[in-house]
C-alpha cells in the first residue's frame, strides 16, 4: 500500500510538467525556421551582449521535444496569467524540459511578453544582455520556440 501510494505520489507530481500532445494545439503557429534562421545568423557572425562581446559559435539545431516544454510553458503563463521563469507549480525550464523525452540536458530559457512577430521578440532578446548571452552560448546545439497569445518561451538544450 505505501509503495502504490508513493508511485501514485511521483506520477502526479511529474505530471504537471508535461504537456499533453492535444494541448499543443493552443499555441500560436510561428515561423520556426525564421526564429531559428534569426537565431544561427546572429551566432555565425558574432555580436556584442551589452558590453559583453560575445564570438561567432556553432548552428543551433531546432529540438521539437524542447519545443513541447517552450509551448507548455506559453500556455501556462497566458492561461494563468504570470510571467515567470518559474510556474506556478514551482516548475522551473529544466523541470519543464525534463518532463518531455528531450535527450540532453537542458541549458537554458528565455521568456518575453507581447511581441507580435518572431522578428520583434528575437530584437527584444537580442537586445537584453541576459537573453541574448543566452541565445550565443557555445555551449548550447539545441533550441525551440513557443508562443501562446503574446507569450513566447525559447528553450535551450544541449546533446
Amino acid at each position: 500500500m505505501r509503495n502504490t501510494i508513493f508511485f501514485l505520489f511521483i506520477i502526479i507530481s511529474l505530471s504537471g510538467c508535461e504537456l499533453a500532445y492535444e494541448d499543443i494545439s493552443k499555441a500560436e503557429t510561428i515561423d520556426k525556421q525564421k526564429l531559428l534562421d534569426l537565431v544561427n545568423n546572429l551566432r555565425s557572425k558574432g555580436c556584442d551582449c551589452g558590453g559583453t562581446i560575445m564570438p561567432p559559435t556553432t548552428k543551433l539545431d531546432w529540438d521539437y521535444e524542447l519545443e513541447r516544454a517552450a509551448i507548455a510553458h506559453s500556455i501556462d503563463m497566458s492561461e494563468q496569467g504570470y510571467f515567470s521563469h518559474t510556474s506556478l507549480d514551482g516548475a522551473t525550464y529544466a523541470d519543464r524540459i525534463n518532463g518531455t523525452d528531450y535527450e540532453g540536458s537542458p541549458r537554458g530559457e528565455n521568456i518575453a511578453a507581447g511581441y507580435e512577430s518572431e522578428e520583434a521578440v528575437f530584437n527584444g532578446w537580442k537586445n537584453s544582455p541576459g537573453h541574448c548571452r543566452n541565445m550565443m552560448n557555445a555551449g548550447h546545439t539545441d533550441i525551440s520556440v513557443g508562443r501562446s497569445a503574446n507569450y513566447w518561451t525559447m528553450n535551450f538544450g544541449k546533446k
